[in-house]
């Protein structure tokens, strides 16, 4: 997988001051979790130190924005292969600090997601969003996303 850092953040999130990393050290996952936690509440320290470490083994990466020299937020992706989709980059998680929402970092992170998907030579960028999370649907169709399924789960 090729490796995109900062420097291929979109022009306009730099101009911003809005700086895209991605974690490799166990210190930097711990130093995002309160950011993802807004996203995951259900799920511990422990819990998210174990998801992403068994993600990571099967092509996750977390990426943070950071801005104003604060860590605002994350998105968790992943490149997979399917029947359906062909090539493609999904997008696990992204979420941004309550406190820091509308500022452009949610868009500077799909915009980084989308980047390193064409990179990737992806043929879609793809993600899942609650059901009931109709503001964050807006947002993602202002980004030219469209819904294209329903996703069915069943807890075994």
């Amino acid at each position: 997988m090729k490796a995109l850092d900062s420097d291929e953040s979109p022009e306009w999130a730099r101009t911003l001051g809005i700086e895209i990393h991605e974690c490799h050290s166990e210190k930097e996952f711990r130093a995002l979790f309160p950011i993802v936690h807004q996203l995951r509440s259900s799920l511990s320290l422990d819990e998210y130190l174990t998801h992403v470490e068994r993600a990571r083994h099967c092509g996750y990466r977390l990426f943070y924005a950071n801005f104003e020299e604060s860590i605002t937020g994350a998105i968790g992706l992943r490149i997979q292969d399917d029947l359906c989709w062909g090539h493609n980059l999904y997008v696990d998680d992204l979420v941004v600090d309550e406190t820091q929402r509308c500022l452009g970092i949610g868009e500077a992170l799909m915009r980084f997601a989308e980047k390193l998907a064409a990179a990737e030579k992806c043929d879609y960028v793809r993600l899942a969003s609650g059901i009931d999370r109709t503001r964050v649907h807006g947002f993602y169709e202002r980004l030219g996303y469209r819904k294209t399924s329903f996703t069915f789960a069943l807890r075994v």
